[in-house]
């Protein structure tokens, strides 16, 4: 092992003396060297681990002492935000403190996750939002907040009202932009670019391949954890998604009857002129409701996924009068002379067109290496949600050439990874021809530390919901009591979540964290400090 690693991870090293839990495992160190060898050798590296290894560690100290040593920058990408949020709010501040060595990291997420003080100050004189007291919550917590993140807010907001003030790519007015020395985004990607380590997510990643490089600055490395999703990842990115809920929240964005509000409060119109915009959006709407209601008369409405193998088994029967409300909106452009303004409009029309000819690739199937398919779920809170999707059937390609032939090296980690303990199959899949591989199993003895209950007779939930909804409190309540309220509690519905929450607040036992009341790794640390 390496002097560092050994400085780092070995007996009385710098983990055991600053981090009181540290408990040296074998399996932590094997993957240490795997990585530090890889990153000397400029080499691929498939490491599966299991849980409770510190994998986190042990691939990104290598990299922080490479990316000083070298002035390189690497990509740490994870699949969930807890992870990306973990990383970045705990494990890279805990070694800034301990480590002898000067690094820099960054927090990447999309643009979207940002308010913009711009589009807020606007919302807020048009007098549109409906909740006064969230406003005056986003207004304060603006003058002290250092990111403008949504994830760093402590209070609900809803995703309605953070989609009108958040920063979006296509309205972004950059440098014309009056409140461009405060735009927290900008000062964001400052700190990206001067940074070492950058933390990432999946999506972000590959959308940043999709962009042609305009997402995320240059690395030189990457990291993939949670890498079990890169081919779903990739493939969404690379696909197409049109859904009768996207296609309603633009259509409210350009015009919301409800709120009366909309882009014809923006614009100098004559009466006659806002008639013909808001029949635009009318017309849009029906013949919306027309088009997916064909699709489920065709598909039924039952919860499904199924796959589409024929081409033009339905009609587009939106693109009349999508096209003539995208064309009504451009032909406005000159009812104002605010770039902010000229910068929506062509933000909504080019969406109009996007989405038609979204449609249209999916009925006519226009890439033979493509797979197309429906998806129909229903919510008592959503009502009926329509998909209809493409993407590539195979993606390997795509990331030998975009990502294993253009970056190395690159680490792929997850605690699944092999199929019968061999990468042969993730690899063909992924596209990585060559690469150096470690099997490493949990230092857990699971036999000993863990216990499988089951509880007997419970209620069909799907036939007596309420009677197994009682069940379940019963049983969860008889669990805390033997935990102390030390425990994570998962429902498969929102409904039932709230109602066990309820139960369980009532009694005021725990203090119980809901998923949504805070950010997932805020939750997270008042659970642990609990």
């Amino acid at each position: 092992m390496n002097n560092y690693l050994d400085d780092v991870f070995g007996d009385n090293g710098l983990l055991e003396k600053n981090h009181k839990n540290y408990e040296s495992r074998s399996q932590q160190i094997q993957m240490a060297v795997a990585v530090e060898n890889a990153i000397a050798k400029n080499s691929h590296l498939l490491v599966e681990a299991g849980t409770g290894i510190g994998k986190t560690l042990a691939y990104i100290i290598p990299f922080i002492y490479w990316s000083k040593e070298k002035k390189s920058r690497v990509i740490i990408s994870t699949y969930t935000k807890t992870l990306q949020e973990q990383i970045a709010n705990k494990d890279l501040p805990f070694l800034q403190k301990i480590l002898p060595i000067d690094f820099k990291f960054a927090l990447c997420v999309g643009s979207a996750n940002y308010l913009c003080i711009r589009r807020l100050i606007r919302y807020r004189q048009l007098g549109i939002f409906e909740g006064e007291d969230i406003l005056e919550k986003i207004i304060k917590w603006v003058k002290v907040t250092k990111t403008g993140l949504k994830l760093d807010i402590d209070f609900a907001v809803s995703d309605e009202l953070w989609h009108s003030v958040c920063r979006e790519s296509d309205i972004c007015l950059g440098k014309k932009c009056i409140y461009k020395k405060e735009c927290f985004y900008s000062k964001a990607r400052l700190e990206q670019y001067k940074s070492d380590i950058l933390v990432s997510n999946h999506h972000l990643f590959f959308a940043n391949i999709a962009s042609g490089g305009r997402v995320l600055p240059k690395y030189d490395a990457v990291v993939f954890d949670e890498a079990q999703n890169i081919e779903e990842v990739a493939s969404d990115q690379l696909g197409i998604d049109i859904s009768n809920t996207g296609l309603n929240y633009i259509l409210s964005r350009i015009y919301n009857p409800k709120k009366n509000s909309g882009l014809h409060r923006l614009l100098n119109l004559s009466k006659k002129e806002k008639e013909q915009f808001i029949d635009g959006v009318v017309a849009v709407r029906s013949s919306a409701d027309i088009f997916f209601s064909e699709l489920l008369t065709k598909f039924g409405t039952e919860p499904k996924v199924k796959r589409i193998r024929e081409k033009n088994i339905f009609i587009n029967t939106l693109e009349q009068s999508i096209i003539h409300l995208a064309q009504i909106i451009k032909r406005f452009r000159d009812k104002t002379d605010d770039e902010e303004i000229l910068a929506e409009l062509k933000s909504y029309a080019s969406s109009l067109i996007s989405l038609n000819n979204g449609i249209n690739t999916v009925i006519q199937q226009k890439y033979d290496d493509y797979v197309y398919w429906i998806e129909i779920n229903q919510s008592r809170r959503r009502g009926i949600k329509i998909v209809l999707h493409s993407a590539t059937i195979d993606v390997s390609e795509i990331l030998r050439k975009k990502v294993f032939e253009k970056t190395s090296p690159v680490v792929l980690t997850s605690a699944t990874l092999s199929t019968d303990k061999k990468f042969s199959f993730i690899k063909e899949r992924l596209g990585l021809n060559e690469s150096d591989e470690l099997l490493l199993d949990s230092p857990f003895d699971y036999k000993k530390q863990v216990i499988l209950y089951i509880p007997e007779h419970s209620p069909d939930p799907k036939y007596e919901s309420a009677e197994f909804n009682k069940k379940s409190f019963e049983e969860i309540k008889k669990i805390l009591d033997i935990t102390h309220g030390r425990a994570f509690c998962l429902f498969t519905s929102y409904k039932m979540l709230d109602e066990i929450n309820g139960q369980l607040s009532d009694l005021k036992t725990y203090r119980i964290f809901r998923q949504g009341e805070l950010p997932k790794w805020k939750m997270l640390d008042g659970f642990k400090k609990k």
